[in-house]
């Protein structure tokens, strides 16, 4: 997580739509082949880098507010 500190916005913001089209990616993937997708460790990755990236973002507008 110090690694996404360092990112710009916009990096931080197109990383965030990246990790969203992949999860999207690998969720029809799984469902195409019938698998759970609550049970995928990949998915679950994917759901905690995309939280990470969005509590930094929001972290630094509310920062960017306050001054």
């Amino acid at each position: 997580m110090n690694d996404l500190k360092e990112m710009s916005f916009a990096d931080l913001k197109a990383a965030g739509d990246y990790v969203s089209k992949l999860k999207s990616e690998r969720i029809a993937d799984l469902k195409s082949q019938g698998m759970d997708t609550k049970t995928d460790k990949g998915l679950e990755d994917m759901d905690k880098l995309e939280f990470d990236i969005h509590t930094i973002l929001f972290a630094r507008i509310m920062k960017l507010k306050k001054s």
